[in-house]
């Protein structure tokens, strides 16, 4: 752990020149990608060892793409953890002139003020989680050897087949950039579900993949439902006794009428989509339930990317859409977001492209699960959502045009979701949860943040009784049960929910309770 005297020392200059190299070369690899991509064989240079020759282009194009990202998102991690030290560096020259020389215990505080120890192990807690970020990011930039080497004979002549068990999100987008367009299109009509779920394939390619698997699963689920049907009419004649086992497949039954229900509103929403949403992500039989992952804009092209996930009875047909076809809660709460984004980076001069993400890919607690072991009092969920979510954030990153500025949001037990999925993942750029029960940890370092870019977000006043219209306060937030209460962290920010008016006269509302905080002309939006 760096010591308070130590921290005082760092400097931000040597980052900042080391970013700047790193932007340069950056853009250098983007000019060769666009040169070598606009290359197109000659009517002579045809046959197989054409094919091969493209093929083997095709992944290098994609090599010196992966290169240009690795080094943006250096560079860009370089900057982030500059500005945290040129925020950290005058709390430790002020700590230190007051602690007058003495060290800071491991336990304890004897013979320092409450205040100033306190002080002292939170500079000391960021210092450790600026020390883990360059880490990562050295780390980060020893994956350029990897990243710049050609992908192996067999994934470059593996082709039309079903991609291998076990590849990497990098292996994986290294076979399907290889391919030609016209072999990824016969792939996403005719073995759609090779890439509907895959990590490592574009986002726009996943969804139609997955789009098109709609009607199929409609009929697989279908099938499904009326055989259990026939064999629920069939018990109605049994004795009670014979009963018991169709009465215990009761819940089955419901499930595979939701996800039909579920499964057919899919496909009419993106049917009358105007392609703005895409269908990421399509599990129909991991689970009773039904998982999903829909987004909102170009998420392999945004400058900006925002990845939420939802908690406590969270559902297809609640969250992504509605059962006559209408974007869920979940949804159209994004998307509030992004548009309360656009119009604040409008207000600065910036026309950042911003997407966003909404993650159904685990089971989310319900109500009627409280004593079951999916009860939102237990992790398995939130740890099973949080491996699932790991790796999307990293498939986005691999796939992205560039670097991206990558947002993990939570609400509630999403929330705890997202910070497991953080405690796995190292590609996002800042964390925003709101009405959390905790992420697993107060302390950047845990979840792999740079200080300064995890914020925190909570109703204010006496908590409201569930049920009854008493109290504006967050009864959920309070509660620390995955890792503490992140509201109270030394180390996070926090996120205005109150009454608030801006510089520009716009008047936005406060947040009560726990839903509202994705409520269009919420402070907390």
């Amino acid at each position: 752990m760096a010591t308070v005297a130590e921290i005082a020392t760092w400097r931000s200059g040597p980052l900042r020149e080391a970013s700047a190299d790193l932007k340069t070369t950056a853009r250098r690899y983007a000019e060769v990608a666009e040169g070598l991509g606009g290359f197109v064989n000659d009517e002579v240079f045809v046959g197989e060892a054409g094919d091969a020759e493209a093929a083997s282009r095709r992944a290098l194009v994609d090599d010196m793409g992966d290169m240009q990202r690795i080094l943006e998102k250096a560079a860009n991690d370089f900057d982030a953890i500059a500005d945290a030290i040129d925020e950290l560096v005058p709390e430790a020259e002020g700590i230190r002139i007051e602690l007058g020389g003495a060290q800071v215990p491991d336990v304890g505080g004897a013979g320092i003020p409450d205040g100033v120890y306190w002080r002292a192990t939170t500079c000391m807690s960021k210092g450790d989680a600026i020390v883990r970020a360059l880490e990562d990011v050295y780390a980060e930039l020893g994956g350029l050897v990897a990243a710049g080497e050609a992908p192996s004979a067999a994934i470059l002549s593996h082709g039309v087949s079903a991609p291998k068990w076990g590849w990497s999100v990098e292996e994986v987008n290294d076979w399907w950039m290889s391919l030609s367009r016209e072999e990824q299109e016969t792939i996403i009509t005719s073995h759609p579900e090779w890439i509907g779920n895959l990590n490592g394939i574009p986002i726009d390619d996943r969804s139609d993949a997955n789009v098109n698997r709609l009607d199929e699963e409609i009929e697989a689920v279908t099938a499904e439902l009326e055989k259990a049907e026939e064999e629920w009419e069939a018990s109605r004649a049994m004795t009670v006794p014979e009963m018991g086992p169709m009465v215990q497949r009761a819940p089955d039954l419901v499930a595979l009428q939701d996800k039909k229900r579920q499964l057919e509103a899919l496909k009419q929403a993106f049917e009358e989509d105007n392609g703005t949403h895409s269908l990421v992500s399509l599990d129909v039989w991991s689970s009773d339930r039904l998982r999903a992952v829909v987004a909102i804009g170009d998420v392999d092209r945004a400058d900006r990317v925002m990845v939420h996930t939802p908690g406590m009875t969270s559902t297809v047909s609640s969250s992504l859409v509605t059962f006559s076809g209408q974007w869920g809660g979940g949804v159209e709460g994004v998307q509030n977001v992004l548009n309360e984004g656009k119009t604040q980076l409008e207000r600065e001069g910036r026309g950042d492209e911003l997407a966003g993400v909404v993650f159904l890919g685990y089971d989310a607690p319900q109500w009627d699960e409280m004593v079951s072991s999916n009860s939102v009092a237990l992790s398995k969920s939130a740890r099973e959502g949080g491996e699932n979510l790991a790796g999307l954030l990293d498939s986005i990153q691999a796939t992205h045009e560039g670097d991206l500025y990558l947002v993990a949001s939570g609400h509630s037990y999403g929330s705890t979701v997202t910070g497991y999925a953080l405690r796995q993942s190292t590609v996002a750029d800042e964390v925003m949860v709101m009405g959390s029960p905790g992420i697993t940890t107060r302390q950047n370092q845990d979840v792999n943040m740079v200080p300064g870019h995890v914020s925190v977000g909570e109703a204010q006043g006496f908590p409201r009784i569930p049920f009854v219209d008493v109290g504006d306060g967050d009864p959920v937030a309070d509660l620390g049960w995955f890792g503490g209460d992140p509201s109270t962290s030394r180390e996070f920010n926090r996120i205005g929910t109150d009454e608030w008016t801006s510089a520009e006269g716009v008047e936005y509302t406060d947040s009560k309770g726990h839903s509202e905080y994705y409520d269009v002309g919420r402070t907390s939006v």
